[in-house]
């Protein structure tokens, strides 16, 4: 894996997968960089996969028992954090986990998000059924 400049853009080339270095301002104070995955770049609408990793702390449940000199410190470990992105009108949005959530976000027209769910087996946890919605609402 490595990073090559190559027409004003940044390709990781990495078994054809084509990864973009973009600006994101998904949350509306706070400006990150991050190399995003290209599902699909459209003219309206694209759909980007950003990899991420988080640190979370195990969390610890019942009672504290009473301490007897030795106490194992809990390690944290490493969670997927991945999303999806959608970038529409300038704007980007982070693609949530549950359907009434992305409803309720606007990005779509919600009577036909609600038809496109019923009649194709929507899951928005998968890839390739999310490119085929991008690609849907695009073409409309």
């Amino acid at each position: 894996m490595f990073l090559s400049k190559q027409d004003s853009r940044w390709k990781q080339h990495r078994k054809s997968d084509e990864h973009r270095l973009r600006r994101l301002q998904v949350f509306q104070p706070t400006q990150i960089l991050a190399i995003l995955e290209n599902c699909v770049e459209l003219e309206n609408i694209s759909l980007y996969y950003f990899p991420k990793k988080v640190i979370k702390m195990p969390v610890e449940t019942g009672a504290a028992a009473p301490t007897t000199g030795f106490t194992k410190v809990p390690k944290p470990k490493w969670a997927d954090a991945s999303e999806f992105l959608i970038l529409k009108d300038d704007n980007w949005y982070s693609v949530p986990n549950s359907f009434k959530k992305l409803v309720s976000m606007n990005i779509f027209d919600s009577k036909l998000l609600k038809k496109y769910k019923k009649f194709n087996k929507l899951n928005i946890k998968k890839k390739e059924s999310l490119i085929k919605m991008v690609t849907y609402f695009n073409s409309i």
